[in-house]
């Protein structure tokens, strides 16, 4: 039977996310267990239903622990399947998108990637469920988002670009290869610092709740796709 579909007894708060995050990190044996565990125990789809609470926390360390349970290929395959919508939906203009945080939209992006990056399938299935024109606004908007979040948004569609049958939709939204050799990596740290205290990096840039609200799947396309949205991030 599937690893996804199954319930599990797992109802994790903020503490618990963050443990089954730390866990599930690196390529140490445990981790490596923990990931095959979570899987044939069913705990999938408990983990993934998980990204749809308010806790803009929860949902960060969420995202990231399914990062870290990709890197089992059964897990990816699953997970491309079936948390893939759950994940678009909160990015920037899904419905799932207010209240999150760029630390958060960086997470999810980044597990984004983990998904699609040599799996076609997964690939196809994140345009099926609008996740490309929202990865490609994101990617424009350096005025905005973090140079993290628009890097790891630019490497997504890259990954999408090795799907043939894909790059007529990327050069549709306005976007290229060329696009993501533009773009020069951020700093491992950038747009953070670090808070002793709780022994985490921390956002020193604004965290985005601010923005104006505006769905990027109903604005008018143009031309002039390439343009940053007009947008703004009002001073913290």
């Amino acid at each position: 039977s599937s690893g996804i579909n199954a319930e599990w007894p797992l109802r994790p708060g903020e503490g618990a996310a963050g443990t089954l995050q730390n866990l599930t990190a690196c390529a140490w044996e445990p981790a490596q267990l923990l990931r095959e565990s979570v899987r044939k125990e069913k705990g999938l789809s408990v983990i993934s239903s998980l990204l749809r609470m308010s806790n803009d926390s929860v949902v960060r360390s969420i995202a990231v622990c399914l990062r870290n349970l990709a890197s089992d290929s059964k897990n990816k395959e699953l997970l491309g399947q079936n948390a893939l919508n759950n994940l678009v939906k909160r990015l920037p203009g899904g419905e799932g998108a207010d209240g999150i945080t760029d630390m958060t939209i960086g997470a999810i992006i980044s597990t984004l990637l983990e998904l699609v990056t040599g799996a076609p399938e997964t690939a196809r299935l994140l345009k099926t469920q609008g996740g490309i024109p929202r990865l490609v606004d994101i990617s424009r908007s350096t005025d905005v988002y973090s140079g993290q979040c628009v890097h790891v948004s630019n490497r997504v569609l890259a990954a999408c670009w090795e799907i043939r049958d894909l790059r007529k939709t990327l050069k549709h939204e306005g976007w290229n290869i060329g696009m993501l050799q533009r773009t020069a990596p951020p700093d491992r740290t950038d747009g953070l610092e670090y808070d002793e205290q709780k022994n985490q990096f921390k956002a020193s840039y604004n965290d985005g709740l601010n923005r104006p609200h505006q769905n990027t799947l109903q604005r008018q396309r143009s031309p002039n796709r390439h343009t940053s949205p007009g947008r703004h991030v009002s001073p913290g």
